[in-house]
């Protein structure tokens, strides 16, 4: 999901995330960041479809993240998950994405 986070992005020339509703659990080895996400933006011409997409969802995100050590500010992402999005690859005006 991270992967396909990153090649989506590259569609975007600019981009505005707005999270509604957040919630932090943060556990001994990691926490949880969720949230509904609004998304605003402009780009590629599959840029207005994203947009649509993710606003459309109802159901928050959740990035896991992981403490990689001692230090405070050493914390890597090591999962995104959305149970109401489609993650299926699929052909938009002639993109992939």
């Amino acid at each position: 999901m991270i992967n396909r986070l990153r090649f989506g992005l590259r569609f975007f020339n600019t981009l505005t995330i707005t999270a509604k509703e957040t919630r932090i659990q943060v556990e001994e080895s990691g926490a949880i960041w969720s949230a509904r996400v609004q998304i605003a933006g402009a780009g590629s011409d599959v840029v207005p479809q994203a947009v649509e997409e993710i606003n459309r969802l109802t159901t928050p995100f959740e990035l896991r993240w992981q403490k990689q050590s001692w230090k405070p500010l050493d914390w890597k992402l090591g999962r995104l998950v959305t149970r109401s999005c489609s993650c299926r690859r699929r052909r938009i005006e002639g993109d992939a994405w």
